[in-house]
């Protein structure tokens, strides 16, 4: 496996281990009291620091650099904000039980993130793959 296979195979399991994080501080959270905001909020600000850390030395061994932490914080927010739209809407009411909301925002927070990974990193790293990826987060987003 080339370095481009390697990094996706890297930044799948970073995604798989940041999301585990991200949802169990969200339960554990909820668990002892928590509004469902509040632990998203946090779940999340764990899972971004754990992101970026991961992603920054393990994925792609990049040094340290202020666009590339404002480039991630942006498509963070992007991502983030979604996921707590979708959060707010689905609590409303109480269409779902909470963590069964958590759960499909978070979805929504990662069918985003895939997408704008094949719009900000696949150009310059992974040009074949591109499309593929395009291809899977919309499928994933439509859903």
């Amino acid at each position: 496996m080339g370095n481009v296979g390697s990094q996706l195979v890297r930044y799948g399991l970073v995604g798989v281990v940041n999301t585990t994080i991200t949802f169990s501080v969200i339960v554990v959270l909820s668990y002892l009291g928590a509004s469902a905001v509040t632990s998203n909020i946090i779940g999340y600000g764990f899972g971004l620091l754990n992101s970026y850390l991961m992603n920054r030395q393990f994925t792609f061994n990049a040094s340290k650099s202020h666009k590339r932490v404002l480039r991630f914080l942006s498509g963070f927010a992007i991502a983030y904000l979604l996921n707590l739209v979708a959060l707010v809407v689905l609590m409303h009411n109480d269409i779902v039980p909470v963590l069964v909301a958590q759960f499909i925002a978070m979805i929504i927070y990662n069918a985003k993130a895939c997408h704008q990974l094949s719009q900000m990193i696949a150009p310059a790293r992974w040009i074949a793959p591109r499309n593929a990826i395009a291809r899977l987060s919309y499928l994933v987003a439509i859903a």
